[in-house]
């Protein structure tokens, strides 16, 4: 049993296509509802059933959300893995798009000790979160933040431009200053090395243009950071998104 979701860009929901399902399957598609912000994850709410493979159409709200697809076959039902898309109506840009999909992808993993409501989409980076004091950030927390957008007018291909909008990933996690190797280094990496490894080389699930990501690491231990009790680490997640040329395009 295989789903695939297209957005039909224009605010009138998406097109779930089921494939590989049991002819005498009844097919169920379900939605919760994802904002990007904090405790924004709602229940399932059925969008629509059919028998067998084929489109399931829905009128769903623009926004961003998680999908299931279960299978029923006589009494036994499958679930298909939890995707995440967006339905959109062409005015969001893809920039925004690419952080609170990253958002999405990284709450996914389950990182130890991470809350996923600790995982944030900020307009700042880390110095001007974590120190203030009228609404300060928990730890540990994954911070993503826009960085400066690369548009090289070599890349792309006919009648396209290859755009990049990176992003940049901080782990931040509360620490003593204990130079030594011990066990907030190694989990610290290993939150590096989980994040890294779901976006290295990938396409981007709810952002249909992006056609690859890469990752820049940067410093394992962010010196001024811990000197304040801080341990920070850092990857640039680069989203190369494939875009129309032109504004007629």
């Amino acid at each position: 049993m295989n789903i695939d979701i297209v957005d039909n860009g224009d605010g009138s929901g998406a097109t779930i296509t089921v494939s590989d399902s049991d002819p005498a399957a009844v097919n169920s598609f379900y939605v919760s509802s994802f904002s990007g912000e904090i405790g924004s994850s709602n229940s399932w709410v059925l969008v629509d059933s059919r028998v067998g493979d084929g489109d399931i159409d829905s009128d769903i709200d623009v926004g961003y959300y998680f999908g299931i697809l279960t299978s029923t076959t006589d009494d036994v039902t499958v679930v298909s893995r939890v995707i995440y898309f967006k339905v959109s109506n062409g005015d969001e840009s893809v920039h925004y798009a690419c952080l609170l999909a990253a958002q999405s992808r990284i709450k996914l993993l389950n990182l130890a000790d991470v809350d996923a409501d600790n995982v944030v989409v900020k307009k700042l980076p880390i110095d001007r979160i974590i120190k203030r004091k009228d609404n300060p950030l928990p730890l540990p927390c994954v911070l993503l933040t826009p960085m400066r957008q690369i548009m090289d007018p070599k890349e792309g291909v006919t009648s396209k431009d290859d755009v990049v909008y990176p992003v940049l990933c901080s782990v931040i996690a509360a620490d003593n200053q204990e130079p030594t190797l011990e066990a907030n280094l190694s989990r610290q990496m290993l939150w590096i090395q989980q994040i890294a490894r779901a976006f290295r080389n990938q396409r981007l699930p709810g952002v249909a243009s992006v056609v690859i990501t890469s990752v820049n690491p940067m410093d394992v231990v962010a010196p001024p950071l811990w000197n304040q009790n801080v341990m920070a680490s850092g990857l640039i997640l680069n989203f190369r998104s494939r875009e129309p040329r032109g504004l007629s395009a």
